[in-house]
């Protein structure tokens, strides 16, 4: 997973996709978080020779010119797909798409009405690769459900019955010891800890997170705006 972290060009995504107004995402809580993102975390840069490197040394090499196979002389092969009608993501899966045929690995990219998509990753389980978003709010264990081995919505191995890995149990050791404190400053290595985590052993592929401004009148009076929506909407008023 790592070899396909240092595959993925975000600052091209930003530019191409973006048109310069997003940054790298690094961990899944949002920096705009200033109390649970964890700060520390440097970034999988991207660089296709050593994400080739790293492919190299665990036994997937080039089996032919352009062609990269696992141990046992499998071409690598696997679908990518995301919801239809958002063409930026469109733009994302192909700019991935081509930077993992240049290093011998065949994506086969194929957009799902969302529906579709979300029976595939929360009933059938019948996805290789999905590029999707999911919503946060600023209290972390919010997203328990995603983040705990028994979670629905843990999806690169849902519903286990018990953790699978010791990371995975480790994560969920967190969530349930970081509930019991009240003090949102010593909570905070909890959730720092599992950012670390997925970091390390990347279950998921951060991409990047968008830059949006909001306009407005300069009548519209206790209009505060946030990461997570707004703030107090039933105090918004325009002033007479």
């Amino acid at each position: 997973m790592q070899a396909l972290a240092h595959a993925l060009d975000k600052r091209g995504i930003i530019d191409l996709c973006y048109r310069g107004l997003a940054v790298p995402a690094v961990a899944d809580i949002s920096p705009a978080d200033k109390i649970f993102h964890n700060p520390n975390l440097k970034d999988y840069d991207y660089n296709l020779k050593l994400a080739a490197r790293i492919l190299d040394e665990a036994g997937y090499r080039m089996i032919r010119p352009g062609v990269r196979g696992d141990p046992q002389g499998h071409p690598i092969v696997f679908e990518l797909t995301t919801p239809t009608g958002n063409p930026t993501s469109d733009q994302i899966c192909a700019i991935y798409k081509q930077d993992l045929a240049k290093l011998g690995i065949t994506v086969n990219y194929r957009p799902l009405e969302f529906i579709t998509l979300v029976k595939k990753l929360d009933s059938s389980f019948d996805w290789d690769c999905v590029l999707i978003g999911f919503t946060g709010t600023i209290e972390p264990n919010n997203a328990a459900n995603f983040l705990r081995s028994s979670g629905n919505l843990h999806v690169w191995n849902p519903s286990q019955p018990r953790p699978a890995t010791a990371w995975e149990g480790e994560i969920d050791r967190l969530l349930d010891e970081g509930t019991r404190i009240m003090d949102p400053q010593q909570r905070a290595p909890y959730y720092w800890r599992i950012q670390r985590i997925l970091h390390d052993q990347l279950p998921i592929i951060e991409t990047v997170r968008e830059i949006g401004y909001v306009a407005y009148r300069a009548s519209l009076e206790n209009f505060d705006e946030t990461t997570w929506g707004m703030y107090k909407p039933e105090w918004t008023q325009f002033r007479r």
